[in-house]
């Protein structure tokens, strides 16, 4: 709750039955702000006084400040209560209301706009706006200002989506300021340019973006000393659609690595998302094809690498089907212990897929089998530390890093790792020969990022609608 709070905030108004404990905590997180506890009890909470800047009664009507946000931690329906009835209105002054209730979700009415929601068993989390002034328009403020932080902070609260008009002006902000802040040494570069290029995305997405985001996107890219990429964003900015400009020196962050490799593993423990994942699900079956079926374990074991057909995936080409069985838990964990394997991959790098069992398996092998990140995912940034964080440990041989920045440092022995296609679905030679191919261009794939930007231009070049679907087989 407490990373949720609206920043900036002057001044805060904590209410609730858990008022004094969240107030209290957050007094330790900002301790420049100003906090104001409304309690039922406050003699009961002795002491606790000294620690915040007014501990005062449930039923004091002037406050001792104009407060910016409430915050409230409690019941759900004293919630309700407390935020429409006559004698427990939000003060006027206020802009944010952050609420934490349970046991049910509670919604703010009248001149309130939801920015935020998210559940946790019984704790339900709410952030509401003011509708005056809209958030954008404060972050515009702050910008007047050169308050980028403090805008930005704002802004990346909001998760749930406005109108398409307001999301742009969102993105668009918070493309600004991030930019701002790596230019003033706020942020590292790599840091920014990963941050700005989800929110870039989101806005060619909303098919929002303008000459002005594409400056920005290649002046981040110039900094971090990938000029090639910078000239490419700037070419398809040109409205002359002028060539791409001289390359700029760019400069090179992956280090060698010695010209032998550690000896193929015998055996090897694959731990994998539930979900389908075409880069480690492919993996897996390379390693099947080299080692054995019966040599890859996958934990947990998903079906669908072992010939069930997802219906989502009915397109989807890379069907497999290998043959080893699940093993129970209890025997998979021993196994682990007592050295059974000769590495172990991890490719489990998000919070919302991690399991409790893998960092028991991962707790098994540490300091006795090899530990190898395989990061397969679309993501540019450096996750070694959100890994090791989730697996208990940061001790791991190797990382496979498939979406890499030739001018990121991700680290020692890290490895790129570009997707890979399964062997047997390439057609023969002879028979791709043998047919008939007419299609001069090719294209499969969503419009994701500026692949809009270059599928328009391929189109004018060759007159080509580039919009076609094609089945499994016609696709292979």
């Amino acid at each position: 709750m407490a990373a949720l709070v609206p920043d900036p905030c002057g001044t805060i108004l904590v209410r609730g039955e858990r008022a004094v404990e969240t107030g209290l905590l957050l007094k330790r997180r900002v301790p420049s702000r100003v906090i104001i506890i409304q309690t039922a009890d406050p003699s009961r909470w002795e002491g606790a006084d000294s620690l915040v800047d007014h501990l005062i009664s449930k039923d004091e009507t002037v406050l001792p400040a104009r407060p910016d946000a409430l915050v409230f931690a409690g019941n759900s329906a004293s919630f309700q209560q407390q935020t429409t009835s006559a004698d427990g209105v939000i003060p006027d002054s206020c802009w944010a209301v952050l609420a934490a209730v349970t046991p049910d979700p509670a919604n703010l009415s009248g001149p309130w706009i939801p920015a935020r929601a998210e559940s946790r068993e019984t704790w339900h989390l709410g952030l509401w706006y003011a509708l005056d002034p809209l958030p954008e328009s404060r972050a515009m403020d702050l910008l007047k200002q050169q308050r980028f932080g403090e805008a930005l902070q704002m802004l990346r609260l909001i998760t749930i989506p406005a109108d398409r008009a307001t999301q742009i002006l969102r993105e668009r902000l918070i493309i600004t300021c991030i930019h701002e802040l790596a230019c003033r040494g706020v942020f590292s570069l790599s840091f920014a340019l990963s941050l700005a290029q989800r929110h870039w995305f989101s806005l060619l997405a909303l098919n929002g973006e303008t000459e002005q985001e594409f400056h920005i996107m290649a002046d981040l890219w110039v900094r971090c000393g990938d000029g090639e990429s910078a000239a490419k964003l700037l070419a398809l900015a040109s409205e002359k659609n002028a060539p791409c400009p001289p390359l700029a020196a760019r400069t090179s962050a992956i280090r060698a690595h010695p010209d032998a490799p550690p000896p193929w593993p015998k055996k090897v423990l694959f731990i994998l998302p539930r979900r389908a994942h075409y880069g480690l699900d492919v993996l897996y079956e390379g390693l099947c094809d080299v080692l054995g079926d019966r040599n890859v374990v996958d934990f947990p074991w998903k079906p669908t690498l072992h010939g069930q057909i997802d219906p989502a995936l009915a397109n989807y080409p890379c069907q497999i089907n290998r043959g080893a069985d699940a093993i129970p838990f209890t025997d998979l964990l021993e196994q682990t212990r007592t050295g059974r394997f000769d590495l172990l991959l991890l490719g489990v790098l998000e919070s919302d897929e991690w399991e409790p069992e893998m960092a028991e398996l991962v707790k098994a092998a540490d300091e006795r089998t090899p530990i190898v990140l395989a990061d397969a995912l679309d993501e540019m940034d450096n996750f070694r530390e959100a890994a090791g964080i989730l697996a208990g440990t940061r001790n791991f041989m190797a990382y496979l890093k498939r979406e890499r920045i030739r001018t990121f440092d991700y680290g020692p022995d890290a490895i790129p790792f570009p997707f890979a296609y399964p062997d047997r679905l390439v057609p023969d030679e002879k028979t791709v020969l043998r047919s008939e191919r007419d299609i001069p261009l090719f294209w499969a794939g969503k419009p994701h990022g500026t692949r809009r930007h270059w599928l328009e231009r391929a189109r004018q070049i060759t007159g080509l609608s580039l919009n076609e679907t094609y089945p499994p087989d016609q696709y292979k």
